[in-house]
């Protein structure tokens, strides 16, 4: 599998140098020198525009892929979901994350980024909450399931709208603004995964109050960064 994977990034490099031409005319561009790169990052991180969203963002990451990372244990080890369950229940929350950002498109020219954020946000606060409810009260798998659905809704619905609120701020320097959130969305990420491996092995309760942590992480800062800020919608940001 790692021979496959090697060949399909060289297939992507070559594609990437033969068919994907630089976009921005010459003026445009960023100088190829390490003091004027990290003097576009400085930039980037005092422009609040592009700091509030983007640290949303990353924390938004790390609520996804706590849940990536915890809910074979939970689902399995505390639930005692078959392979075969657990492949049903991980999918619904991902087609629950692919209808969210679908509607992104059509609901962002109505109300607006900043109120799509607000609200994905809230709904995996909510989710996160109320499966911790739920699993002190014992209730059933399917009610479990149906907040945490809930949660993975709200990743859908926000991350298309933090990222393109954090792409639209930076007047120059958008490759290394696209570097610079990937990076930390996935160093993010991939130490999240592995507390909340850690964490949910101690059970359900701990795994949600971890996800309502990230939850309310996003909702607290995609809010700081809305406050004076009118929403517009998103094909204007």
């Amino acid at each position: 599998v790692f021979w496959l994977l090697t060949g399909l990034g060289a297939v992507l490099i070559v594609g990437v140098l033969a068919l994907l031409p630089e976009t921005l005319p010459p003026g445009g561009r960023s100088p190829l020198r390490l003091g004027a790169t990290f003097a576009t990052y400085r930039d980037l991180v005092r422009n609040p525009g592009f700091a509030y969203p983007a640290v949303a963002l990353i924390a938004m990451f790390g609520l996804l892929f706590s849940y990536i990372g915890g809910s074979s244990y939970v689902y399995q080890g505390a639930f005692g979901l078959t392979p075969s369950a657990f492949g049903l229940a991980f999918g619904a929350c991902g087609v629950a994350m692919m209808f969210a950002t679908l509607a992104v498109h059509r609901l962002a020219a109505r109300f607006g980024s900043v109120r799509l954020a607000l609200a994905g946000g809230t709904i995996a606060l909510a989710g996160s909450l109320g499966a911790a409810v739920l699993v002190v009260a014992n209730a059933p798998f399917a009610g479990f399931l149906a907040a945490i659905v809930a949660v993975a809704f709200g990743i859908g619905l926000t991350e298309p709208a933090l990222m393109g609120r954090a792409m639209a701020a930076p007047k120059r320097g958008t490759g290394q603004a696209a570097a610079l959130l990937g990076s930390a969305q996935f160093l993010l990420g991939a130490a999240a995964t592995a507390i909340a491996g850690i964490v949910a092995a101690q059970g359900a309760l701990p795994w949600t109050l971890l996800l309502a942590l990230f939850a309310a992480v996003v909702l607290a800062l995609t809010w700081a960064g809305a406050r004076g800020a009118r929403a517009t919608p998103a094909n204007g940001e």
